[in-house]
């Protein structure tokens, strides 16, 4: 099959990000596979993309100058023996894509992969559109299913990883721990995500004011629109020493080694896939009350409420150091309950071979 994959939020380090790299890396040994990207691109997803075969099309900010970019991408649709466009997004600003895709053989597969929208009045006036034209709907999980096509009917395609990339590495341990200069008596805490309202590094510095101790650390591995704001928080506060910001990186297993637990206190979000990876460690993890409870797969999770105390309390008295991590016993959970990379991508592009009579 020919299948066009298209990002509508930035093609940087961010969960749907992340998704799609990880079904590419399974659909694309058996299909051709070409990209449409909303203005930019991780550099290191660009490099493999390219080196694996694949094609990218970049047209500028898709939200900046929508019409330029919907004609572009009509015009791309016609001149290509495209079988699927396969666009994910949150919202049914996805729209744009199908109005460019009207009329045409091509079938039309959208997923959802959230909750809520930055755009909840388009969404509400693009809805009657969205759902009379698209031809299959996938959803990370139920709740971002039924929030993205209401009463429509949609395939749970769950958040997969490639549970083989994740393990505990003493020698990253070091040399991660090493490099930050944490020593092997301190609590290494982690947050992964981008610096947004959603991902509520608010409350992670409110943590960290609160714990104050220098024997208890913080890294914010992300990048994001929010950066300097919390810099100054972090700075009017005093935890400059005790919060540390890395940037994205291709190595998340190095930092789930390094970490002696990972904390996902997000607002509101369907179902992250970090806390999948997390788990996949086996590194503790806490998750707020707000998020999806079919993220609660291991022993090693545990939920709680957005208050200080609860997540004050674990961190001090149930965190261990460089505890002893059943990662084989994790993973098995984790296969059981549906998230192994390789069988939900072989399921969608069987749903993918139905839809187009392949």
């Amino acid at each position: 099959m020919k299948i066009l994959i298209i990002n509508t939020v930035p093609f940087m380090r961010n969960g749907i990000s992340t998704v799609i790299m990880n079904y590419y890396d399974v659909l694309r040994k058996n299909n051709i596979i070409e990209f449409v990207i909303n203005n930019e691109i991780e550099d290191d997803y660009k490099t493999h993309i390219e080196s694996t075969g694949g094609k990218i099309y970049c047209w500028g900010s898709r939200n900046r100058k929508p019409i330029s970019y919907s004609k572009k991408l009509r015009q791309l649709l016609k001149m290509n023996d495209y079988d699927i466009v396969y666009i994910h997004g949150n919202s049914s600003t996805l729209s744009v894509e199908l109005f460019s895709a009207r009329k045409l053989k091509v079938k039309k597969v959208v997923h959802a992969h959230n909750v809520v929208t930055e755009h909840p009045y388009i969404d509400r006036v693009l809805k009657k559109y969205f759902l009379k034209h698209y031809d299959l709907g996938f959803a990370a999980s139920e709740d971002a299913g039924k929030f993205l096509f209401n009463q429509n009917d949609f395939i749970v395609i769950p958040n997969g990883i490639d549970m083989k990339h994740f393990y505990f590495d003493v020698l990253k341990r070091k040399e991660i721990r090493e490099k930050l200069k944490i020593t092997d008596d301190t609590k290494l805490l982690l947050q992964v995500g981008t610096f947004t309202k959603q991902k509520n590094h608010d409350f992670s510095v409110k943590l960290m004011s609160n714990i104050h101790d220098n024997k208890i650390k913080m890294i914010f591995l992300g990048e994001g629109e929010l950066l300097n704001e919390l810099r100054s928080k972090i700075k009017e506060k005093g935890l400059t020493n005790n919060i540390i910001f890395q940037t994205p990186s291709n190595d998340i297993n190095g930092y789930f080694s390094a970490a002696d637990a990972v904390i996902l206190p997000s607002l509101w979000e369907g179902l992250p896939l970090v806390g999948l990876e997390a788990q996949a460690s086996a590194v503790p993890l806490a998750i707020s009350d707000t998020l999806d409870r079919r993220l609660n797969i291991c022993d090693t999770v545990v939920t709680l409420p957005l208050k200080i105390e609860p997540w004050k309390k674990w961190i001090i008295e149930e965190i261990t150091l460089n505890s002893e991590r059943d990662v084989k016993k994790n993973q098995r959970d984790i296969e059981y309950a549906g998230y192994d990379i390789n069988k939900n991508a072989h399921d969608m592009e069987l749903y993918f071979k139905k839809i187009s009579g392949l």
